[in-house]
């Protein structure tokens, strides 16, 4: 069928001849030659499918008036011509040439199937379908893209907004949160460098290997900074009672590393085997979420377990030890 998502063209002529101008029809027909010729070099075959419209009503029945010549799988050549064929065909089928156009021949619509990609990967078809809009199509007549692929467009730029507002929202509500339970704005801070870092890092690893924003990977980064935060909550929280209560350094990561650098590591490894899972999967876009989700809890891991500690030490510094003054002898 050429596709299974769908790009429709309607076009409201705002003419009392309406699908009858053949002038209009000869442009709608260069705006459909246009989009089917549409062929990225990403792809190994055309996006475009096939089309339908009140176009291949008239070159049909055209050519089917002239003995199924295929030389006659055109346009007419008069206005005449086109009104005769148009009243000849309503009159033996209007239920088909309505499903094209409105009782009043007004508006008409082009329906081109397409292969079914990324929603990303829509854009540049898009951005093709309107140069071909404002080139072809006179002024006076209004044209509006829509179908299954704007659909999709609309619905991933939605997210990808709420997206950034809720994540903003919860990276402030977590780092407020972090610098009450440590009760130090200043662990609080740095605990969110960790945080953030394997969200960062799992982005580049996406741009680096093309890797598409779809809606099943918009999730990762609110997943990653949940798994992100549990992990480096248990880290700076070792560490903040050690030092408080020795006021080394070193020896307050040590301590950190023994005994939360344990449960650390089994949650990690249990979340990595759980989203694994997803790897066996159909679906592309599943099996993508599962591995990236899987990488990002590795990353998480390694960041609090090597990255978290060099911060510390590039901030915090040992306490003086503090020596006990001897009683005054009398004289």
């Amino acid at each position: 069928i050429g596709g299974t998502a769908t790009a429709h063209i309607v076009v409201d002529t705002k003419q009392p001849e309406g699908v009858k101008n053949l002038g209009l029809l000869k442009r709608l027909e260069q705006l459909e030659a246009h989009i089917a010729a549409y062929d990225p070099p990403s792809l190994d075959a055309k996006l475009v499918g096939n089309s339908m419209s009140i176009l291949d009503v008239i070159r049909e029945t055209n050519r089917a008036l002239h003995d199924g010549d295929p030389a006659f799988y055109r346009l007419l050549d008069t206005d005449r011509e086109l009104a005769d064929l148009v009243f000849m065909f309503e009159s033996a089928g209007s239920d088909q040439l309505r499903r094209l156009t409105t009782n009043d021949l007004s508006k008409t619509r082009m329906t081109f199937r397409i292969r079914w990609m990324d929603a990303t990967a829509y854009e540049p078809f898009a951005r093709h379908v309107e140069a071909g809009i404002d080139k072809y199509m006179p002024e006076d007549v209004s044209v509006q893209p829509t179908g299954t692929i704007y659909s999709l467009l609309s619905i991933i730029s939605t997210l990808v907004f709420d997206l950034i507002r809720s994540f903003g929202l919860a990276f402030i509500v977590i780092t407020l949160m972090m610098i009450a339970m440590l009760r130090s704005v200043r662990l609080g801070l740095i605990g969110m460098v960790p945080n953030l870092l394997p969200i960062l890092v799992i982005m580049a690893v996406m741009g680096a290997f093309d890797v598409p924003i779809d809606m099943v990977n918009l999730l990762i980064a609110s997943i990653a900074i949940g798994i992100a935060v549990d992990d480096t909550i248990h880290y700076l929280h070792h560490f903040q009672v050690h030092y408080d209560a020795n006021g080394r350094v070193e020896a307050a990561i040590h301590h950190t590393v023994k005994h939360a650098g344990r449960a650390m590591l089994s949650t990690s490894l249990i979340l990595c085997l759980g989203f694994l899972v997803y790897v066996s999967a159909n679906m592309y876009n599943t099996q993508r979420f599962g591995a990236l989700v899987a990488l990002t809890v590795v990353f998480a891991l390694l960041i609090d377990m090597v990255f978290a500690p060099a911060l510390l030490r590039a901030i915090f510094r040992d306490r003086p030890a503090t020596v006990p003054t001897s009683p005054r002898e009398p004289t």
